[in-house]
């Protein structure tokens, strides 16, 4: 036969079970210290040249990409976003490393690179020659200690869908 409880009983049951488990005594285990954290804001700020561009573009441009460093330095940003349109599109590696040294001299990090790059055309030479951009965009990159590099997929092109592109 089923036992049917009412609610004073339940209760008196849960009392009983509450007072019996706090006889247990557990094992003490003492806690870790707190983890510190550092203070202020974990954000880094850093701006892109690409900011710049109708300053940095054209056959006379008004500024150069250290131009764009002097200003990441007056605003006291920690980095600077190389993006590559305003560099040489295949220059000398010591190019790179000089403009990594003059992010570093004027205290700050090379936050980034940007490649202009388009991944969607047919398989064939222009995408192979695509392909090869962002590859040598990559060595760049690294050559500027730059831990990110922003590229693209793309847009579609006349006649291919989409899901092709």
């Amino acid at each position: 036969m089923a036992h049917v409880a009412d609610r004073r009983a339940f209760i008196r049951s849960s009392l009983a079970a509450v007072a019996g488990a706090a006889t247990v005594r557990v094992a003490e285990t003492p806690a870790i210290e707190p983890i510190a954290r550092p203070t202020g804001s974990h954000f880094k700020f850093s701006l892109a040249a690409y900011s710049y561009r109708d300053l940095l573009k054209g056959k006379s441009p008004k500024l150069k990409i250290d131009n764009s460093l002097d200003e990441c330095a007056k605003f006291d940003l920690d980095g600077a976003e190389i993006t590559a349109y305003y560099l040489p599109q295949n220059g000398p590696d010591e190019y790179f490393r000089k403009l990594k040294a003059g992010a570093f001299r004027r205290g700050l990090d090379v936050s980034g690179t940007a490649v202009g790059n388009d991944f969607c055309f047919p398989a064939g030479k222009e995408r192979d020659q695509q392909i090869a951009h962002v590859k040598q965009w990559i060595e760049y990159a690294d050559m500027m200690d730059a831990p990110v590099i922003r590229i693209f997929s793309g847009t579609a092109k006349p006649g291919q869908s989409a899901e092709v592109a």
